[in-house]
């Protein structure tokens, strides 16, 4: 009786083995192909994401130059000496890393170019949009070998009107690019790295896998064997400690065991729920928290480094787009001396306001601040200058620079207060302001700050029709009109400068 239970007692544990190392084993496998699925899945995402940041800011550099009354007129009148100071070596020598640019008249005649064959571009969807329907277009094109990335639109005066001809500007993914690119995909190596215009030029090796981004003329085809950090990982640790794990069961009963699958389920939820939580939407990413299981601890620490190394590539492209709109601020300031004083004491007297505010985010509010009117680049500086009373076409040409200000900063990621502040710095808290009559706290924060300084500062600045206002007389002043002002806002302000 003693023999056969004992026989059937090691049989049971064998089955239980078995059992064990089945359901194990599956376990594993489904786990590696999530890990898989979701590293693919990021990979082309931050490819995608890399291709569309590069559109958005070649597209802000090129309206730069592209709406410009002088340029237009240069090209229309056939002052190449003009366009060649101004546009084609000025782009070229600078520090803005265009690679390809292309000048074309309403009749197709080429005024300027440089890095590129001007004919392979002529037959493209690009070329024939712009030209044909006066749009702003995006593509990437494959020319001589190389890829190149275009961002495009019609030539214009500066405020969008009398559009005629090509202005296109372009860059070559190699050198940091190319780097940068190859760092985000993460290959297994760097030989089997390739980018291709087209399916038939690639090996299509099983192991192989392919991002592809398409766009109205090429696409870019990258072919590359990936390493997958997170799925590589379990593949070389979770087996030994599996194993260890099924040889400790079966020595320990059954319940136990139930006990640490569910356990061990429990953990690897936690860390696949901080997974599915990361968006590349959001640059502040949430880290995976710490986990009490060494293996999935590990994997977490792994994808909060990789993390911080995205992190770090935001901040970086959101200082390059702050500098090249910064850029725009002050071509519009060497004109106009006015804006850029202007806009100092203004987010100066802000800077003020927003301490006694407890404001968290005061370098965005003084940003916002300083470029609140770098719209203004696009109204005519006979407007802006103008000693005379503007006429109502004048003023309400001057009320259209908030919006001019934001369509400049629009889709500059991580800008919307920025933004906000830039667009309704006009508001007026009664409900009587530009461009949308706001009223109350639905002007945002940044917007009610900088209406009192903007007003402030403008009352006592000279301007080109009267003199600058005593301090005293533009504060009656604003006393008077003191509705269409956040009451705290004001108070504070008050305050300050009366102290002051």
């Amino acid at each position: 009786m003693l023999k056969k239970l004992l026989i059937g007692t090691v049989l049971l544990s064998v089955i239980s083995l078995i059992i064990t190392i089945l359901v194990m084993f599956m376990t594993y496998n489904q786990g590696t192909e999530v890990f898989e699925k979701e590293e693919k899945l990021r990979k082309e995402e931050s490819v995608e994401f890399f291709i569309n940041d590069m559109y958005s800011e070649l597209m802000i550099l090129t309206r730069a130059h592209a709406y410009w009354t002088f340029a237009n007129d240069a090209v229309k009148t056939d002052d190449l000496d003009w366009v060649s100071i101004n546009l084609t070596q000025y782009l070229s020598e600078e520090d803005f890393e265009i690679d390809a640019l292309l000048i074309v008249k309403e009749d197709e005649t080429i005024v300027d170019s440089f890095g590129f064959d001007e004919t392979v571009i002529e037959n493209t969807n690009l070329y024939e949009r712009i030209l044909n329907d006066n749009t702003q277009e995006n593509s990437l094109l494959w020319i001589d070998g190389e890829l190149f990335i275009f961002a495009g639109m019609p030539l214009a005066n500066d405020d969008a009107t009398d559009k005629n001809g090509v202005f296109l500007l372009g860059k070559t993914i190699t050198g940091q690019l190319l780097d940068y690119l190859i760092s985000i995909v993460e290959p297994e190596s760097i030989e089997n790295f390739h980018l291709y215009a087209d399916e038939s030029e690639f090996s299509s090796e099983p192991q192989n896998f392919t991002i592809t981004i398409p766009s109205i003329d090429d696409s870019l085809i990258i072919e590359t064997r990936l390493t997958y950090t997170l799925a590589n990982y379990i593949k070389e640790h979770l087996i030994i400690n599996t194993i260890l794990i099924v040889t400790s069961l079966f020595v320990i009963n059954s319940a136990i065991y139930f006990i640490a699958t569910l356990i061990a389920a429990k953990h690897r939820k936690i860390l696949i729920q901080g997974m599915d939580s990361i968006h590349l939407s959001n640059h502040n990413f949430p880290r995976i928290p710490k986990n009490k299981i060494i293996e999935f601890d590990l994997i977490g620490q792994k994808v909060n480094s990789m993390l911080d190394r995205i992190e770090l590539n935001y901040e970086q492209l959101s200082k390059k787009n702050i500098e090249i709109v910064q850029l725009l601020s002050r071509a519009n300031e060497i004109n106009d001396l006015y804006t850029r004083e202007h806009s100092d004491y203004v987010s100066k007297i802000c800077g003020v306001i927003g301490e006694k505010l407890n404001v968290s985010n005061i370098d965005e509010l003084l940003l916002s601040a300083q470029l609140h009117d770098v719209g203004k680049v696009f109204i005519p500086l006979t407007i802006l200058n103008k000693k005379g009373k503007l006429t109502e076409d004048e003023f309400n040409e001057i009320k259209k620079h908030p919006k001019y200000g934001y369509s400049i900063l629009d889709g500059i990621s991580n800008f919307d207060h920025i933004n906000e502040g830039v667009l309704y710095h006009h508001e007026k808290y009664n409900g009587g302001g530009y461009p949308e009559g706001l009223k109350g706290k639905e002007i945002p924060l940044f917007a009610r700050i900088i209406a009192v300084a903007d007003v402030f500062e403008a009352l006592t600045a000279d301007r080109p029709y009267r003199d600058a206002y005593l301090k005293e007389e533009a504060l009656n002043i604003m006393k008077k009109q003191k509705e269409q002002y956040d009451p705290e806002i004001f108070k504070i302000f008050l305050d300050n400068i009366e102290e002051e």
